[in-house]
């Protein structure tokens, strides 16, 4: 995978964190929520989907209620999406 889908995929992130506005300069210390999914999918995908939002944040968060979700593992969720 190349820089420029990087950088998409990381700009996707910050939307639909909890805490990316507040954090510009630390993506380390990003993370989503269940409820920062359900809040934001509309930035992302033009329309607001709760329910996908939840089965997307249980299938990062191993079904683990309230559990951070940080970069990596949105990043190897998303990869295994796109690529099977």
């Amino acid at each position: 995978m190349g820089w420029k889908p990087l950088g998409k995929i990381l700009r996707a992130f910050r939307a639909l964190s909890k805490n990316g506005e507040e954090e510009p300069e630390k993506d380390e210390r990003i993370f989503l929520t269940e409820k920062s999914l359900q809040k934001n999918m509309s930035r992302i995908f033009g329309y607001k989907n709760e329910f996908f939002a939840s089965r997307l944040y249980n299938m990062m968060s191993g079904g683990i209620k309230d559990k951070r979700i940080y970069f990596p593992v949105y990043m190897n969720t998303i990869d295994s999406l796109l690529h099977g």
